[in-house]
């Protein structure tokens, strides 16, 4: 494990970019600088925010989350039932529509520039027609930054997209929609808000080609009111993936979060 942590793939090395294949790539950084300064200077030419910062208001009620139940390193919340976990982790992006219409420009451009940073390696290496699922993508970011990046195909799902969301369809990432072995990579940064850590990463495997990608970015914060599962150290979450995903390509940290690459095969 500890030999593997740092390690880079070879595929991860940038493979020569010739002809309309480096134009293209040129064009879309060019085109994501672009909409990016966009979002810094007037978001609000954004349908995407107007709809969220329609939604501002009236105050939600807000339920108490369940008590943590500890289990060795790895702790969940103690949910009554499924249906329960279901509502609350609905609820989060409910309140932060309600409370602050939504991301606010500081988060978005934050948001926008990490998944610039993440992606764009692999962006690399895929097809313009691969299918990109981004799991628990709550208002879409990272997926309309795989779309800047020329990926047609990159969709999100999310128990509460909120209203008029081009980006993330309704669904829960433990019972993705999709058929076997349907995506070339698949995304989230959404590990903490599991029910249960190894049913997300058995529904991941699932969906992933035997010769596709699978990026878990691990939040190293502390637990906060809508996290349902939680750890002492991201190692563990590690760990546990490679149980699924037999060949690890990188893990590095950022900032706090640890960036994690696997291959399906």
């Amino acid at each position: 494990m500890r030999a593997a942590i740092g390690e880079a793939d070879a595929c991860l090395a940038a493979p020569p970019c010739l002809g309309s294949r480096a134009r293209s790539r040129e064009a879309a950084i060019l085109k994501f600088l672009a909409k990016t300064a966009l979002y810094g200077a007037a978001p609000a030419l954004f349908a995407r925010v107007r709809s969220a910062r329609a939604q501002r208001g009236a105050d939600v009620a807000v339920e108490t989350p369940p008590e943590w139940q500890e289990s060795g390193e790895v702790a969940a919340r103690r949910y009554g039932s499924y249906a329960e976990y279901l509502a609350h982790q609905a609820e989060k992006y409910t309140i932060m529509l309600r409370r602050q219409g939504g991301l606010g420009r500081r988060a978005l451009l934050s948001y926008r520039v990490k998944f610039f940073l993440r992606f764009r390696p692999l962006a690399r290496l895929l097809p313009r027609d691969a299918r990109i699922v981004c799991a628990g993508a709550r208002d879409g970011t990272e997926v309309e930054v795989w779309r800047d990046l020329g990926f047609a195909n990159a969709v999100g799902y999310d128990l509460n997209p909120g209203p008029d969301n081009p980006f993330v369809l309704p669904g829960d990432f433990n019972h993705l929609p999709l058929p076997d072995r349907a995506a070339q990579l698949y995304y989230t940064n959404a590990v903490d808000h599991a029910f249960d850590l190894e049913e997300m990463f058995r529904e991941a495997r699932r969906v992933i080609a035997d010769d596709g990608y699978a990026l878990f970015d691990i939040s190293m914060s502390d637990r906060g009111r809508h996290e349902a599962t939680a750890w002492k150290r991201p190692e563990l979450v590690v760990a546990r993936l490679i149980d699924h995903f037999p060949r690890l390509v990188e893990v590095r940290r950022w900032r706090n979060w640890m960036f994690v690459t696997l291959r399906g095969s």
